[in-house]
């Protein structure tokens, strides 16, 4: 097949994962060299960012931008669409992406949030007189700084970047965007209200 031809119609989405993950040895310590078996390896080691190489015309990803996706479109039940020497090809839709990045511009996508989460540090002193500093959360919520959303979380919701947010505690998606970790916060459920300084 050649991938550079395929055109995904609707809300479609070709991602293309780039790595070397179809290393057939690994070199241990010592000169030991391990053949690993890739005929079996369905998530081949990706990460959530790809980049979006189609897209159908009802999609509302650019193309060409990198996107930060749902894991379970590389999951172990998909096999990719197409993969070589420099990474895979995967299908998915609109859905799956909660962010993009494009010419500077980044923006999340459905209902996604991506909430910079607030650390709380407590110094505590042990009775051997050793201070340690913990991260501690009290009740059943978290906060956090909104850093992206879309035009229309803002007009739905009137959240903005920069709010400082309440978050029900286990409802977020930890993940790593430019070294940083980030939230993945879905709107409808889990921000329970903006706090005033």
């Amino acid at each position: 097949m050649d991938i550079s031809k395929v055109q995904m119609i609707n809300d479609n989405v070709l991602f293309f994962f780039s790595g070397g993950h179809l290393q057939d040895t690994i070199k241990i310590k010592g000169g030991l060299e391990l053949y690993k078996d890739t005929s079996f390896e369905p998530t081949f080691s990706i990460k959530d960012k790809a980049v979006v190489v189609s897209c159908g015309n009802k999609s509302k990803v650019p193309l060409a931008s990198v996107v930060w996706i749902n894991y379970l479109v590389t999951h172990q039940d998909k096999s990719p669409l197409h993969k070589e020497d420099s990474g895979a090809y995967f299908r998915g839709k609109d859905e799956d992406v909660f962010l993009w990045e494009k010419d500077d511009k980044i923006q999340t996508m459905n209902q996604w949030v991506i909430v910079e989460p607030e650390k709380i540090e407590v110094e505590t002193v042990s009775s051997s007189g050793i201070i340690s500093f913990n991260h501690k959360e009290k009740g059943n919520e978290k906060k956090g700084t909104i850093r992206f959303l879309n035009p229309d979380i803002t007009e739905k919701l009137g959240l903005k970047v920069g709010d400082l947010v309440l978050l029900d505690k286990n409802a977020h998606y930890a993940f790593k965007f430019k070294g940083q970790e980030l939230y993945r916060v879905d709107s409808n459920y889990s921000i329970l209200g903006t706090e005033n300084e």
